[in-house]
């Protein structure tokens, strides 16, 4: 997987959200609509993915629990 792609129109997730380990994820695109995340926000240890693009996905986004962004090596 080297992006998420196909939710356009999910505005909520009732639940936490868990992107960890995906050592081909490049971009965190795909979740345009997303506004909400009823509980935690997660995006860890994915190689190759930017650690900043992650924060800046995270900004948009109300979280209703803990937000953990770490181990995203993919900056140049």
């Amino acid at each position: 997987l080297t992006d998420i792609s196909g939710f356009p129109s999910l505005a909520l997730i009732g639940a936490s959200l868990v992107i960890e380990g995906n050592h081909s994820l490049t971009a965190m695109s795909g979740f345009g609509s997303l506004t909400d995340v009823t509980l935690d926000l997660n995006i860890e240890d994915n190689i190759i993915l930017c650690e900043t693009d992650a924060e800046t996905f995270a900004q948009g986004i109300s979280i209703g629990g803990t937000t953990t962004i770490s181990g995203n090596e993919g900056c140049p």
